[in-house]
């Protein structure tokens, strides 16, 4: 597990999604007009746009390329509850914070590294202590006008592995109820074909693909899936 370096494709990866991220939270016509002027000048280098295989089976897994991605939530997040997670620290939430949407914007295949950003939104974010969610949520209504939370990743498959990249959304080792939410930049690269990312690993949101909260039950989640900020022909809006 290592951060991305500079100049290499997860780095730049990393920067298209702070812009993309920015524009599904709706703010600016203006950086949509920056991420399509980036993924063009990719485009003209790779001189290949991706137009992946897609699918999303009846119990949520989202199929690309022969690769299935599964998404694990904690199940107090949720649906709420009370407890401890794994390393003792006490949680009191409501729940309701679920994954709603997957979106799946495809990039570029360079050579058989095809790559594309997952963003993934949820209906909500909610801090393990109840009181320092009331100004935990004030905030957020302040800075971003709305109480949904998107995070994204990155993903690059090749035929015999995939690296899934994680742009200060990792979690490392960290547990649900962390008292401050977790923000680590971390690339996973693996041979299996069946990849398991648990988007509640933390609060806040933080994932990775390795469960930090064995003892918590999980929710196997089935958001509804899309395909594709930029339009072009060939692709399906929704899944």
């Amino acid at each position: 597990m290592q951060s991305p370096s500079v100049g290499s494709s997860e780095a730049v990866i990393d920067g298209l999604l702070d812009l993309g991220e920015l524009k599904v939270r709706g703010l600016s016509r203006v950086l949509y007009s920056s991420v399509k002027t980036v993924r063009d000048i990719y485009v003209s280098l790779a001189r290949n746009i991706w137009r992946p295989e897609v699918n999303v089976t009846a119990s949520g897994t989202l199929e690309i390329e022969g690769y299935r991605f599964s998404f694990y939530q904690v199940k107090p997040d949720v649906e709420g509850g009370r407890g401890r997670d794994d390393r003792g620290n006490f949680f009191w939430v409501r729940g309701g914070n679920g994954l709603e949407k997957v979106q799946l914007l495809p990039l570029v295949d360079i050579l058989g590294r095809k790559i594309a950003l997952l963003v993934l939104e949820f209906r909500g974010e909610e801090h393990p202590n109840p009181i320092f969610d009331k100004m935990y949520k004030g905030f957020r209504l302040a800075a971003f006008f709305k109480l949904k939370d998107v995070e994204a990743m990155a993903i690059e498959l090749h035929r015999d592995k995939a690296r899934i990249v994680f742009p200060r959304i990792c979690s490392g080792e960290k547990t649900y109820a962390s008292s401050i939410g977790v923000h680590k930049n971390c690339m996973v690269e693996t041979a299996s074909t069946n990849i398991n990312i648990y988007v509640s690993n933390v609060w806040n949101h933080a994932m990775a693909t390795w469960n930090t909260n064995p003892s918590l039950p999980l929710v196997k989640m089935a958001p509804k899936v899309t395909v594709g900020l930029f339009k072009r022909r060939g692709l399906p809006s929704s899944l």
